[in-house]
């Protein structure tokens, strides 16, 4: 499985597989070389309030596009646990699941003359920070898979349907509290036009 905690807007001519092709490039057959590999591709679906079925994000539009099945696109659920976040992009058909991404205890690097540390009280917000959620759900739905049958190769799309179709499981995070996983429709009011 790869995170893809990165993105860009670009929007193609049309969805025909040859514009993607030949709009998208290497990307798009990046994607599709890591689907013949069975590889999950999780991405962030971006942090600027957009409706992505209108305003096209790359690689998370990837997810609603046929022959891009092992793409899932993440929005960040609000710090309140029960909303999208303000900041995240969204759209019905351009993203499937949203995880926790405001106010996420992260690591920074400190470095103070010879002495280097890390800052664990650095909190940071953006479907960057909910995607790694969803990495983490799939790592952990593969362990469990492979404890019933070791070394065996797990299909992109049984991790992706395990993801998709868990409604809430409980994951730890790095301070070992735990936190539940929310896996949610999008009830966010859509933006009509692509500003």
């Amino acid at each position: 499985m790869l995170n893809l905690s990165w993105g860009f807007y670009k929007e193609l001519s049309s969805f025909y597989p040859s514009a993607i092709e030949e709009e998208l490039g290497p990307l798009a057959e990046a994607i599709k070389v890591a689907k013949q590999k069975d590889v999950l591709i999780v991405t962030a679906a971006g942090n600027d309030a957009m409706n992505t079925d209108l305003c096209h994000h790359w690689p998370s539009g990837f997810s609603g596009i046929p022959g891009y099945e092992n793409v899932i696109s993440v929005a960040a659920l609000a710090a309140d646990g029960k909303s999208l976040a303000k900041f995240s992009n969204y759209g019905v058909s351009s993203v499937q699941i949203i995880a926790p991404g405001e106010d996420i205890v992260s690591l920074s690097p400190v470095i103070e003359g010879e002495s280097r540390s890390l800052d664990a009280d650095l909190k940071l917000s953006g479907t960057s920070m909910a995607a790694p959620f969803v990495v983490k759900l799939a790592a952990y739905h593969f362990a469990d898979l492979t404890t019933l049958r070791p070394l065996a190769d797990i299909p992109y799309s049984t991790l992706k349907t395990r993801i998709l179709s868990t409604s809430e499981i409980p994951v730890l995070t790095r301070l070992g509290t735990e936190i539940n996983m929310v896996l949610a429709p999008l009830t966010t009011p859509l933006q009509e036009k692509c500003d």
